[in-house]
């Protein structure tokens, strides 16, 4: 491989941590990773839940021939506000809470796979520095993979408003 290393990730649980068997260059070796779910709820005034959203964020260490880095990584697996409750800035405040945690614990990458007809999410994503990177086909249509690299931006400091 002349430009790169590509790498194959299959996680397990296996007692109380998650751990990834990469195939890197033709190596298996397992690499040992913490992860940590996040769930943060949005209530109204009365208490009431009108959205949520739900990430984790894990380190990982690669190994290039010689040299080890470790990347923290956070994945959004959900973001929902209530059908009554949107169009409010609910999604924004959601995702600009998520998106200071995950800052403040490190991440250098944030992911999030929105479905290709989901253009209000697309467009929360996009409008808080996420790029498009990966269309993928399912059974429903197309998810979209959007990412925004910290690292390259240089922030390590409050979210975009």
């Amino acid at each position: 491989m002349k430009n790169g290393c590509y790498a194959l990730f299959i996680l397990s649980l296996m007692n109380g941590f998650m751990y990834a068997e990469a195939l890197i260059e033709g190596k298996v070796s397992k690499i040992p990773r913490t992860m940590d779910f996040y769930v943060f709820y949005l209530r109204d005034e009365n208490g009431v839940k009108i959205g949520e959203i739900q990430f984790k964020i894990y380190a990982t260490r690669v190994k290039k021939t010689d040299e080890e880095t470790v990347t923290k990584v956070a994945n959004i697996d959900l973001i929902r506000v209530d059908e009554s409750n949107r169009n409010a800035g609910n999604g924004q405040r959601l995702l600009e809470v998520a998106l200071n945690r995950m800052i403040a614990s490190g991440c250098t990458l944030i992911e999030a796979r929105v479905d290709a007809n989901n253009k209000p999410s697309l467009h929360l994503f996009q409008k808080n520095g996420f790029n498009k990177t990966k269309i993928t086909p399912h059974s429903l249509g197309e998810s979209i993979l959007l990412q925004k690299n910290l690292a390259s931006q240089g922030q390590h400091t409050k979210a975009a408003g």
